[in-house]
């Protein structure tokens, strides 16, 4: 068990700093661009070359396009590529005056944009990776300091198809109980955890696990399967 919440949580911590770097590099990107931008001239350049580059199963293209500033024609790679480009098409640049060689298409903003998005994804599943698993750790502790324990009926262990952690599809197991105190019907989910044990409850005839709970809000609660594991050889 404490395998998987490790698992989680490095997930979580990977995806926070992939995110926060790709945020940083976003940041970085639109400063260096309006910094090149206060000073950089507009002009119309040419393309003159396309050529493609295969990489494993991908096409890259570069571009190449002239330039004439104050007389003088300048050549160099374009910074980006779409597929209505044509060689003789114009197409407009932004270029340093103390360097024309230093230039960058219309559209360098992209670039920015797609850090943005990439970055915000990235830090907001990893947030709620660690949001998630730090408030189920945190519950756990509390109602296990309760000390309040009742025995819930195994209904099946579930396998999580629609979840993939390293790879691995994770199992629950589901119990249910009625609380004494109103009669309701409570449903209750196990951490997750690698290893099909319906074999093993049949096996040894368990049909009971006790669940630590709230007395006060039964959604608040954790199923104790380390201890069913462990008494039975549950691996």
């Amino acid at each position: 068990m404490k395998s998987v919440r490790k698992i989680m949580i490095f997930l979580g911590s990977l995806f926070t700093f992939i995110g926060l770097i790709t945020l940083g590099l976003g940041v970085w990107l639109y400063i260096n661009t309006q910094s090149f931008k206060e000073n950089a001239k507009q002009t119309e350049a040419r393309i003159i070359d396309i050529q493609s580059e295969y990489r494993n199963e991908d096409i890259d293209y570069n571009v190449y396009v002239t330039f004439n500033v104050d007389g003088k024609i300048y050549y160099g790679e374009l910074n980006y590529y779409t597929s209505s480009m044509n060689i003789g098409d114009q197409v407009k640049i932004y270029y340093d005056p103390d360097n024309p060689n230093n230039f960058r298409s219309n559209n360098f903003e992209i670039g920015i944009i797609i850090a943005g998005i990439i970055g915000f994804a990235f830090t907001a599943i990893g947030l709620i990776f660690l949001i998630i698993n730090i408030r189920k750790s945190m519950v756990k502790k509390r109602v296990i300091k309760y000390n309040y324990l009742i025995e819930a009926d195994i209904k099946n262990v579930e396998l999580k198809s629609n979840i993939s952690i390293n790879g691995r599809h994770p199992y629950i197991l589901i119990a249910t109980a009625i609380s004494p105190k109103n009669g309701m019907l409570h449903i209750f989910e196990s951490e997750y955890f690698f290893e099909d044990i319906t074999y093993n409850l049949q096996a040894n005839n368990i049909r009971k696990v006790l669940v630590y709970v709230n007395p006060n809000n039964y959604d608040e609660y954790y199923v104790n399967i380390d201890t069913l594991k462990s008494n039975y050889g549950i691996k």
